[in-house]
């Protein structure tokens, strides 16, 4: 396995501030299809409520609030040619610590392609609510990274795109869409485009040509049958949607090695699509 780390592309904020008589904090604020702030990040900027939930009330009536973060990572140059297999989203905290939960979502901000680098307000419902690409972070750390683990949607959306859209929002009522209670305000700080500590993504990823399963020869499958050697072993496997048959031999009690194939032979590998075989296994 192989590792790399992607900075964001872009990121920003996006909100929505409501003032009413009478508030219905779902339908309003969290529901809304259009926010009323929306601003794009391209240089160091700290915002102590980057990630804000808010419901209050005053002799006018009530303020609802809901602030998000968009991120997107190009993970293109990795996907081209290889296959992730883990990622871990890392957020720099700043300022103190909070029990403010937060989740990341899968997001269609940005164009869902890339394809704009601006934020406008109409990206404030621009996330899949039902589509979490984490599970949720309880606790909130200023000065440090908070971590997402990404999950198999995540992943699968990745190798399938080349890209991360998402979204870095609040957990128990912004996520779970549930109004909180008059007089509750959660926040988290966040740190953009930090020098030192960016806002990336973390990936584990399978380099082309090998996999995570391997196969391992059976004795059982013996060809012996082949004239060209009597201890010959036969694997059948896949390899880009191509059946492909690896043959090797035992040369009396030593290690194994490959025999001479229709395919590349270098090294004692054979070199199949993005198959290899290396004496004792099999990788697809």
């Amino acid at each position: 396995m192989a590792t790399s780390t992607i900075d964001a592309t872009y990121q920003g904020r996006v909100g929505i501030a409501v003032n009413a008589a009478l508030l219905n904090w779902v339908g309003q604020v969290r529901n809304a299809s259009t926010g009323t702030y929306a601003i794009t990040y391209t240089s160091n900027t700290i915002v102590s409520t980057a990630i804000y939930i808010n419901f209050t009330s005053s002799r006018g009536g009530y303020t609802g609030s809901a602030y998000r973060i968009p991120l997107f990572f190009d993970v293109s140059s990795i996907t081209a040619t290889n296959t992730i297999t883990a990622a871990t989203l890392k957020v720099w905290g700043y300022g103190s610590a909070t029990s403010t939960d937060t989740i990341v979502v899968k997001g269609t901000a940005w164009g869902g392609n890339g394809s704009t680098s601006t934020l406008s307000t109409s990206d404030f419902s621009n996330l899949d609510f039902s589509t979490a690409y984490s599970s949720k972070d309880l606790a909130w750390g200023g000065a440090t990274y908070n971590d997402y683990t990404l999950n198999a949607t995540a992943i699968s959306d990745m190798n399938t795109n080349g890209y991360l859209n998402c979204f870095v929002i609040e957990g128990d009522y912004d996520y779970d869409g549930q109004s909180p209670t008059v007089g509750t305000t959660l926040f988290a700080g966040i740190e953009f485009l930090d020098p030192t500590n960016k806002i990336k993504v973390e990936l584990t990823y399978s380099p082309s040509g090998y996999g995570t399963n391997p196969m391992f020869y059976d004795p059982a499958r013996c060809n012996a049958g082949d004239e060209r050697d009597r201890h010959r072993h036969i694997f059948a496997g896949r390899c880009d949607a191509h059946e492909l048959t690896l043959v090797r031999a035992l040369e009396g009690n030593s290690d194994c090695h490959l025999l001479s194939f229709s395919d590349h032979v270098i090294d004692e590998q054979l070199v199949v699509g993005k198959g290899r075989f290396e004496k004792d296994n099999v990788f697809l």
